[in-house]
């Protein structure tokens, strides 16, 4: 089986505390990925952090994200003081305004309180999507997020 509706995309440059307001809540900001080289996709879209479904039907939708944190000494430093990382891909809708929960990941980090941690937070499953939708995903801690695009990376095919 398979299709050639299918898309893979790297993570790119993330801005420092991006998807953070000054209150400390998280926004639904999108990672931005890097779409023009890296591994290969096929016919899905891409604007703004989102991945745009072209064709209604059964996908399966993938996601990872490697975080890395140098020291748990300095975790207060991080503003991560609660030790752990989220790792979300949502959907959004043209028939709903509010982006629509599909995939959630947590994983906590420094437990021992020492050294440093990589971490990695794998998710997918299979989701009925349809034309125009548009996937994107979100985490905590953007400043630890780990730009290699073997190890940080998003994407979906049509099954």
């Amino acid at each position: 089986m398979g299709s050639d509706l299918e898309g893979n995309l790297q993570v790119g440059v993330i801005p420092g505390l991006r998807g953070w307001n000054l209150s400390g809540e998280v926004q639904l900001q999108p990672l931005e990925w890097n779409f023009e080289k890296g591994m290969a996709y096929s016919n899905m879209g891409y604007e703004n952090g989102h991945l745009q479904i072209p064709r209604s039907g059964l996908y399966y939708v993938y996601s990872q994200v490697a975080f890395y944190l140098p020291s748990c000494e300095d975790l207060g430093s991080q503003e991560l003081s609660s030790g752990v990382l989220t790792h979300n891909v949502y959907k959004r809708m043209d028939s709903y305004p509010e982006p629509t929960p599909l995939l959630a990941a947590t994983k906590s980090v420094c437990e021992s309180g020492v050294g440093d941690w990589h971490v990695t937070i794998s998710q997918g499953a299979i989701f009925t999507l349809v034309e125009r939708d548009r996937l994107f995903v979100t985490v905590n801690k953007v400043t630890m997020v780990e730009h290699v695009e073997q190890k940080t990376f998003f994407g979906a095919f049509m099954l």
